[in-house]
């Protein structure tokens, strides 16, 4: 082998265990990360406290002889879309308290 290919390949080799020490670093960064978020404290429940449900409504108000046609548990509110009549009105409530958050009636085009 020659003087030139010889120095070739060592800086072949050099490059080629930088390029896997910073694979691997970047490996170690990722899995620190996902450690990281899957066991810190401000996560519900992570601490073994017991998380504060954003449900503890006991009950939501609906006029006398509706129809629940469809309700919907998010973000902390709940919505629920009913029947009265011949009326159907969505009304969206908060989930702690049940108080009624806003009610918006549903017309036909």
């Amino acid at each position: 082998m020659t003087p030139e290919a010889a120095q070739m390949m060592k800086r072949a080799r050099l490059a080629f265990a930088i390029m896997i020490g910073v694979m691997i670093l970047g490996l170690i960064v990722v899995g620190g990360t996902l450690v990281y978020r899957l066991t810190r404290g401000d996560v519900p429940g992570a601490t073994g406290a017991a998380p504060e449900t954003p449900y503890s409504a006991a009950s939501l108000k609906l006029p006398a002889g509706a129809t629940i046609l469809s309700a919907v548990a998010a973000g902390g509110d709940i919505s629920v879309t009913f029947r009265n009549g011949s009326a159907t009105t969505l009304r969206i409530f908060d989930g702690r308290t049940g108080a009624i958050l806003r009610e918006v009636p549903l017309v036909a085009e």
